[in-house]
């Protein structure tokens, strides 16, 4: 069947060719069986892209073969978890490689997704069967692994292609296979020690966020499973309020977000290795069993996922409730604000009452109220201050009185509505008792007890 989403991509140059710094490339690893001397069975050495399809045709003829050969694609440096890194090999390369190992189709497309994949695949060629499996572990920026394997039919050799590791992850892949030299010719033996390296590393990181989240508890002063012998005393108001003030919301937002992002990737990832280990587990009936050791390994790392989910739902939700609490304190933040600037508009306002309706009424009469001439005794003008003061006083009375009660009415009405509207709602809201006791005595009649 044709695949177009394949030639696409090949098509694509812009997913081919990345350079690889020198001594830091492409790598193979070959591993013999006991026919080869302990100290040569594990051999490990860069390969220029010049040498890869004579290395791949190597042992079409050579008698001593090795159990296991694995192309070990130039370690990464991931700095996001969406980006897609280029081959460190031309096109031309990779064809060979899918044509030798008798790899799917699919293989490109998996190599340049993102999202965890598990397949298992079957080429017929001739009159031979090649099986074998794909797995992606979904792209993170710790384990992102991608890995096929198959044996070849003819010459029985399992053939392992790695893609998407970093550096020190393919040191410790190395030294995983070089101790388990007893099971290189086991077509699951690289996968299962992929799967479980990204299992234990996501697990360890979920401890890690444990006591991330401990720290912010702690910052909040909402603490998990506080206890009778909690030696932090009881805050007064006064220091709720002092301590309120002291607390950074933006950076607990940012760590609270990116918490909850990094549990459910957790999720994600835990989920998939489950995949992952049934489908080695259901291949292995059909191809080869499993040995002993891989089916303990197996149900260990199965008991861990468990345990590992309970412990980021118990997380997730201690987490939530610090973004409850959180908001709940940003709440008390903006009241406490509010509360202020009310109490200073109030200020505002009451001084606005007092004032104003004098100042409407001397303005109207201040000319005659106020007598700013200079004394003179010839006309017995001795009053600085207008007799008629008195009606200032008694128009900016009353002024201010008439201010007051139309005030207080409309503040009065405004809330007899929002009273009459709160009282309809809990009144529709409600069940009246005496209507639930008569339909309780109705089905006693009925013979309901």
């Amino acid at each position: 069947m044709f695949d177009d989403y394949d030639a696409r991509l090949r098509e694509n140059g812009r997913y081919f060719g990345r350079e690889t710094v020198i001594g830091n490339g492409n790598e193979i690893i070959e591993v013999f069986g006991q026919d080869v001397a302990v100290e040569k069975r594990f051999r490990e050495e860069s390969i220029a892209e010049n040498t890869i399809e004579s290395w791949l045709h190597k042992y079409d003829t050579v008698i001593t073969k090795p159990l296991l050969r694995v192309f070990v694609c130039a370690p990464e440096h991931h700095t996001s978890d969406a980006e897609v890194i280029a081959l460190p090999f031309s096109c031309a390369i990779l064809q060979a490689i899918r044509s030798k190992w008798h790899l799917p189709s699919e293989f490109l497309r998996m190599l340049l997704s993102t999202m965890p994949i598990k397949a298992k695949f079957s080429i017929v060629d001739s009159a031979t069967k090649s099986e074998g499996v794909m797995l992606r572990g979904g792209r993170s920026k710790d384990w992102n692994y991608c890995v096929a394997t198959t044996r070849c039919p003819t010459t029985g050799i399992v053939n392992c292609f790695v893609h998407g590791l970093q550096a020190d992850e393919i040191k410790d892949m190395k030294r995983c296979l070089q101790k388990s030299t007893n099971f290189a010719n086991h077509i699951m033996l690289l996968p299962l020690i992929l799967v479980e390296w990204k299992i234990h590393y996501f697990a360890v990181l979920l401890e890690k966020r444990a006591q991330y989240l401990a720290s912010v508890e702690k910052e909040t002063g909402l603490i998990h499973g506080a206890a009778d012998n909690d030696l932090n005393p009881m805050l007064s108001p006064q220091q709720r309020f002092a301590r309120l003030e002291e607390i950074d919301f933006d950076q607990i937002t940012q760590k609270l977000t990116g918490l909850l992002g990094t549990l459910y990737f957790c999720g994600m990832t835990f989920q998939s290795g489950l995949s992952s280990l049934e489908m080695i587990e259901d291949s292995s009936k059909g191809v080869e069993e499993l040995p002993e050791c891989f089916l303990r390994r197996i149900t260990y790392l199965k008991g861990l996922i468990a345990g590992a989910q309970d412990s980021k739902r118990l997380l997730e939700a201690r987490s939530q409730a610090q973004v409850d609490t959180v908001n709940s304190l940003i709440s008390q933040r903006h009241a406490e604000t509010a509360l202020n600037e009310n109490y200073v508009m109030r200020i505002m306002a009451v001084v606005t009452l007092i004032f104003l309706p004098a100042t409407a009424v001397a303005t109207m009469f201040s000319t005659s109220f106020w007598n700013w001439m200079p004394l003179d005794e010839n006309q017995g003008n001795n009053n600085i201050v207008s007799d008629w003061i008195w009606i200032y006083f008694l128009c900016s009375f009353l002024l201010s009185l008439v201010v007051y009660l139309v005030t207080y009415c409309m503040h009065r009405r405004k809330q007899e509505r929002r009273d009459r509207r709160r009282g309809a709602t809990r009144k529709a809201s409600s069940i009246p008792n005496s209507n639930l006791a008569a339909n309780w005595s109705h089905r006693s009649g009925d013979g309901l007890v």
